[in-house]
């Protein structure tokens, strides 16, 4: 039985948020989507407490922005630890495609990512599964569907937080065995013809960690990668594939 708890945030000026926090327990998996989610019982299954931020937390403010830019000028760490590290590099080589460019991030932690960019002087615009109002004239949130009514091509794409747990109704969206590979068909329309896709996942041996995200191994990541080349590693080897978990490596991509 799903047990639900509500988490208060306080806010500026002392303005209290409640938001419900799907933190207590795992759902169960739909019993009619057991063997899609697990390859019929070939990759095995863990349970994990979900809990989003995102439901919970105050609107982004330009002080926010200006410290995690400053952090990101540093080469700090923030939402994913190493995995910050491999994104500085990649976008050390693709700076001069970024630069006062347009750049899409697919998902939003803590107005982390899109800082990020501004540090390396990307315009971002970040599609979002929640409406994210900031009174930042750098950036610019979008709801999926008011991207879609009117979408844009993007030479570039980042994916740092969302794909692994696309799917599982967390967003409010419907629970899909396939809703990563779904999200990857998607993110091909958002590129232009010379566009590419810079994603982070969990990596090593298959598993889902439910309701949190898939780790990604011998056969889910060949379906992720399927219709895309591989055009750069950031911070992943072969060994990843048969030890633990924990690994974020990023992946440059471009469709095939």
């Amino acid at each position: 039985m799903v047990k639900n708890y509500f988490c208060v945030l306080s806010v500026i000026l002392g303005v209290f948020c409640s938001a419900a926090c799907l933190c207590a327990m795992p759902r169960d998996i739909p019993d009619h989507l057991q063997n899609e989610f697990t390859f019929f019982g070939k990759i095995p299954v863990s349970y994990e407490c979900y809990d989003d931020a995102n439901f919970c937390q105050s609107p982004p403010s330009i002080n926010l922005y200006d410290s995690n830019i400053q952090k990101a000028i540093l080469r700090q760490y923030g939402f994913l630890g190493q995995t910050d590290f491999y994104l500085y590099n990649a976008l050390d080589d693709l700076r001069e495609m970024i630069s006062a460019k347009n750049v899409a991030v697919i998902g939003s932690r803590n107005a982390w990512y899109e800082s990020i960019l501004l540090a390396y002087g990307a315009k971002p615009i970040v599609i979002v599964d929640h409406p994210i109002e900031t009174t930042d004239s750098r950036i610019k949130y979008l709801t999926q569907e008011e991207y879609w009514k009117n979408p844009e091509q993007f030479d570039l794409i980042i994916s740092m937080t969302d794909t692994a747990s696309a799917g599982f109704g967390n967003q409010g969206e419907a629970i899909d065995p396939n809703g990563d590979l779904k999200l990857m068909e998607s993110v091909k329309k958002m590129l232009t013809p010379v566009g590419k896709l810079l994603i982070a996942i969990p990596v090593g041996p298959d598993k889902l960690v439910w309701d949190t995200h898939r780790v990604y191994g011998e056969i889910r990541l060949k379906l992720l990668l399927k219709g895309w080349k591989v055009i750069k590693y950031y911070g992943f080897t072969s060994e990843y594939m048969f030890y633990g978990i924990g690994y974020h490596p990023i992946f440059l991509l471009r469709s095939k």
